[in-house]
């Protein structure tokens, strides 16, 4: 398939394509005789995957790094499971610095309704 049907089978830009493409995450796609772009359904796995490891807050630069590890190294789910608990433990991490941030503003809310409530007695 051409591009542009690619794109709007994938869900993303054509320009996000020829991105992936140039960083190195998608395989150069072969051309055509005419010079047109063809993708297959195995492209389309990977623009997925992409997509997907980008919704799960992994960083285009992750996705380059787990795509440059050979085909059989990226099938051993036992590979992938370090990368994954690593992201849950810098998860974890901003969720207490969320936490901790969200206790400051309300302390602080509190504060300035006190305040305001003294100024006006």
């Amino acid at each position: 398939m051409r591009i542009g049907e690619f794109a709007r089978e994938a869900g993303v830009s054509a320009s996000a394509i020829r991105f992936y493409e140039k960083r190195g995450l998608l395989p150069p796609s072969p051309r055509e005789a005419n010079g047109y772009r063809c993708y297959d359904h195995g492209d389309l796995r990977v623009i997925r995957l992409i997509d997907q490891a980008r919704s799960l807050g992994f960083s285009l630069n992750d996705v380059a790094r787990f795509m440059s590890r050979s085909a059989k190294d990226r099938r051993e789910k036992s590979k992938l499971l370090p990368v994954l608990a690593d992201k849950l433990v810098m998860l974890d991490r901003h969720l207490a610095e969320v936490r901790q941030q969200r206790t400051a503003i309300m302390a602080f809310m509190d504060l300035l309704n006190e305040a305001e409530q003294s100024a006006v007695s």
